[in-house]
C-alpha cells in the first residue's frame, strides 16, 4: 500500500495509474492534513508514502516529521519538480529514503520502489 501525497489532480491520476499497474494499492491525500489523517486512521499497513514538497497549507518539510510521529516505520519517497537542494535535502537528512524528480517514467519509479521496499508488493 502506497500513500500518494500531492495536490495536483493530474499528478495524482498518473501516480495512481502507474502504481496500480505495478500491483500496489493506492491511498491518496491532497493536503498535509489529509495525509496525517490517513496515516493516523488507516487500519492496515502503509508500506510507503510518496511526498510532494509543495502542498496547500503545509509543506513537505512540515508534514514529514508528523508522518514519522504517527508511523515511525513508514518509508518515504520524496517527489518534486524542485531540485534535491533545499527542502528535499532537509527531508532526506531527516530520514526519508529517497528522491525522484518530477516528471518521472514508470520504470524509474519502479526502480526506486524496488530499492526502498526490497521488491515487496
Amino acid at each position: 500500500t502506497i500513500l500518494v501525497i500531492d495536490d495536483e489532480e493530474a499528478v495524482m491520476t498518473v501516480c495512481r495509474t502507474m502504481l496500480e499497474r505495478m500491483g500496489y494499492r493506492v491511498l491518496e491525500a491532497r493536503s498535509g492534513q489529509e495525509a496525517i489523517d490517513v496515516v493516523k486512521t488507516f487500519d492496515d499497513d502503509i508500506d510507503l508514502a510518496m511526498l510532494d514538497i509543495l502542498l496547500p497549507g503545509m509543506s513537505g518539510e512540515t508534514i514529514y516529521p508528523l508522518l514519522m510521529k504517527a508511523r515511525p516505520d513508514l518509508k518515504v519517497l520524496i517527489f518534486s519538480g524542485y531540485s534535491i537542494k533545499g527542502p528535499v535535502q532537509k527531508i532526506l537528512d531527516a530520514g526519508a529514503q529517497d528522491f525522484i524528480p518530477k516528471p518521472f517514467a514508470m520504470a524509474d519509479l519502479s526502480q526506486k520502489l524496488n530499492k526502498i521496499l526490497g521488491g515487496k508488493q
